[in-house]
């Protein structure tokens, strides 16, 4: 068999676990945010958009549309856990053909994606930035198989299913055009692509606030919180980390995680946690596959999350204790 096919048949194998193993989870988590959720799942069923859109937005409490068009396409005929559990299987795959892309050994994505905390908070809890999440992967997926124009698609569509993710979509340019920004301010020279890359930043900035600009202020209020040192730390862990597993590219990781930095200060550390954690284990792969002691470190450490979590969820119908 070749290599291509055997590692697509890896990465389908990691998906269809994550499937059968979400349908096996699901249906326990009945309380808190899915709770909401499945109360609007049920209520969309069969009525037009608009007037779906309206009991959406009335239960939810955000404009960010795309996962309301994924579940308005669905509901009618396909029971919530089933579609949540093969969009799980398809972030799987994904991820799992994403991080082999970059030289990830198969037992590393073995227990980043299917034993891995963060991968079951989205799979299970963190719906519609699952759905989200979902669009990324697929955006690069589809940049790496050189379909620019569809990535772009994928981005929007991740964009405006969950704001959060626009971080990403800007990190990942500044990425791609890091050489450029770095002749900018360091010997002056503007080209094309920094040009490129400010106007795209710019642009994104400002069509988020002029569309969302309610709901990034009721965000805001929500999720801001009292500076604390401890909402810096795991942040601080994995910059650490990630500076020395991604050494080769010193001043494009201290841009990423100053970046970081500023979203804690603004939401907390909560959910900027996470997409630290994923600069990490971009970088981490790539050093022996992912074989090395970050990575293992990290990985017994969030595995003990994830049994509490696991626990939580079969006996007290959520992610937190009883």
């Amino acid at each position: 068999m070749k290599r291509a096919s055997l590692n697509s048949w890896l990465c389908f194998s990691i998906a269809l676990l994550v499937f059968i193993l979400s349908l096996l989870l699901s249906p326990y988590y009945l309380y808190e945010d899915q709770e909401i959720y499945r109360l609007v799942y049920k209520g969309i069923q069969e009525k037009p958009f608009i007037e779906a859109f309206s009991f959406y937005k009335a239960n939810i409490y955000t404009d960010e549309f795309g996962h309301f068009l994924v579940i308005w396409l669905f509901s009618s005929f396909a029971e919530k856990d089933v579609l949540m559990s093969f969009l799980n299987g398809v972030v799987a795959y994904l991820a799992s053909w994403l991080l082999k892309n970059k030289g990830a050994n198969f037992f590393v994505i073995f227990i980043a994606v299917v034993l891995g905390y963060y991968s079951w908070s989205l799979f299970l809890s963190a719906e519609r930035l699952k759905v989200s999440t979902l669009f990324i992967l697929l955006g690069f997926f589809l940049y790496l198989n050189r379909s620019k124009f569809s990535s772009l698609v994928a981005f929007f569509l991740s964009v405006v299913t969950h704001l959060q993710n626009i971080i990403v979509v800007i990190i990942f340019v500044l990425g791609k055009y890091y050489s450029d920004v770095s002749k900018l301010f360091l010997r002056l020279k503007v080209s094309k692509k920094a040009v490129f890359m400010f106007l795209f930043v710019i642009v994104c900035f400002v069509l988020a606030l002029y569309f969302f600009y309610g709901h990034i202020s009721y965000k805001l209020r929500a999720y801001s919180v009292s500076l604390s040192v401890d909402e810096f730390l795991r942040l601080t862990l994995f910059f650490v980390l990630t500076l020395f597993y991604g050494r080769k590219e010193l001043g494009k990781v201290v841009i990423i995680f100053s970046i970081l930095f500023i979203m804690v200060s603004l939401v907390g550390g909560m959910r900027i946690n996470v997409l630290g954690y994923f600069v990490f284990l971009y970088y981490c792969v790539q050093t022996r596959g992912g074989l090395n002691f970050g990575f293992f470190i990290t990985s017994a450490y969030y595995f003990l999350n994830l049994i509490d979590y696991v626990f939580n969820v079969v006996q007290c119908g959520s992610n937190n204790p009883c």
